[in-house]
């Protein structure tokens, strides 16, 4: 999460978050963030049958990956 700009760790606890530095803020205050920013996104593709159908391919017989 992110507080008073600054990236930080903390759980929820009732209606507020606890900073691992054991400091107390409204969630409200807090911007909750993924947990990691990701360096970069596998996908797979042809997994619809909708998308098969629209590009005319068949089906493969396993996933397959890419990377953005």
């Amino acid at each position: 999460m992110r507080v008073d700009g600054s990236p930080s760790w903390g759980r929820l606890d009732g209606d507020g978050v606890l900073l691992d530095s054991g400091v107390r803020v409204s969630a409200a205050d807090a911007e909750f963030l993924a947990p990691v920013e990701p360096s970069k996104i596998i996908a797979t593709h042809l997994t619809y049958r909708s998308r098969v159908e629209e590009y005319a391919a068949r089906t493969p017989p396993e996933p397959s990956y890419f990377m953005k």
